[in-house]
């Protein structure tokens, strides 16, 4: 019950990366990281995972926060931040579901790039040395370009809050 409650409140802190509000968003962006990896740790000693939390549409909710505040220049880079970081906290177990959330988001998006950082997360994992906050940072901003140089208008911008949270 306790874990159920605990994946609620993961999905709604992600979902409400999507609100229009920039202040809202700057608000929740520091708590996300922190909750996100204690709930990655739980999650890692239960056996069935997949009926808990659907990893594809928090991505999602982090590719549309981003989408949908890329012209904000001080939320738009916390964003590309935590996408990084929730990236390389999941794409070991949960690659596929990143992937197919990146796919769907960005048709086109650059695959040589994304298979490069990919080898190059798996490469950190074995050795002792980190993958730089600049390079993430630089890395994740290069393979979300089309996100960022698109403009969005107020109608598609406004269609992000239909999602249902409790669907689960």
């Amino acid at each position: 019950m306790a874990l159920r409650l605990f994946s609620y409140i993961i999905q709604i802190l992600f979902e409400c990366l999507t609100f229009p509000d920039a202040y809202c968003i700057n608000r929740f962006l520091p708590i996300i990281l922190p909750l996100t990896k204690l709930y990655t740790d739980i999650i890692a000693k239960h056996v069935n995972t997949s009926l808990l939390i659907d990893i594809k549409f928090l991505f999602q909710c982090l590719l549309k926060a981003l989408e949908r505040h890329n012209e904000n220049e001080g939320v738009n880079t916390n964003l590309i931040s935590l996408i990084g970081y929730i990236y390389e906290l999941w794409h070991n177990q949960y690659s596929q579901q990143l992937d197919l959330a990146l796919h769907e988001t960005i048709p086109q998006l650059n695959i040589e790039l994304l298979n490069t950082y990919k080898t190059r997360l798996g490469i950190n994992n074995n050795k002792k040395q980190q993958i730089t906050e600049r390079e993430r940072r630089d890395t994740i901003k290069n393979l979300l370009n089309p996100i960022l140089l698109s403009p969005i208008s107020n109608n598609k911008k406004e269609g992000f809050n239909s999602i249902n949270l409790f669907n689960v």
